[in-house]
């Protein structure tokens, strides 16, 4: 789940991350070079099939090629609760999904709290936090994955 695994030629394109949470999704996108994370929006997580027709548009938008899904694991690192959930979802996005679009998940610990954190220390009140924690972890997610991808192949 956390091994680096080197794209298939198919999988062109951006890389988004997903943050998913029962409320609310956080996304975030790479560069088309897959070099940097940014944060990009929210998605209303609350219904499932809505959530995800609405990421596939997002994909399709701007040519991701592979999709980093956080999965939320115990600090001893089982599966929980929220894990299950996330994999359902992950099941339902799949098959919304065009075929050559990839999925992997990624380990998400403590992401949410690094994502507080950061904005605690920029500044960031609590009521604008909340609107932006999300895609902050979304980022936070996807830029681990995609460091982790470079170092395993340079």
């Amino acid at each position: 789940m956390t091994e680096v695994t080197k794209d298939p030629p198919m999988a062109s394109g951006r890389a988004m991350g997903l943050d998913v949470g029962s409320r609310r999704i956080g996304v975030a996108l790479s560069d088309p070079t897959r070099t940097i994370a940014q944060p990009f929006g929210v998605v209303d997580g609350r219904r499932s099939d809505a959530a995800c027709r609405e990421l596939c548009a997002i994909a399709r938008e701007h040519e991701v090629g592979i999709i980093i899904v956080g999965l939320p694991l115990q600090m001893n690192g089982r599966e929980g609760t929220q894990a299950r959930v996330v994999r359902r979802f992950v099941d339902v996005l799949r098959k919304m999904l065009d075929a050559e679009v990839q999925i992997e998940l990624w380990d998400e610990r403590l992401t949410s709290r690094q994502a507080e954190r950061a904005l605690q220390e920029g500044g960031v009140g609590s009521r604008k936090a909340r609107t932006v924690v999300d895609q902050i972890a979304a980022s936070i997610i996807l830029g681990s994955y995609l460091a982790a991808r470079r170092s395993a192949f340079s």
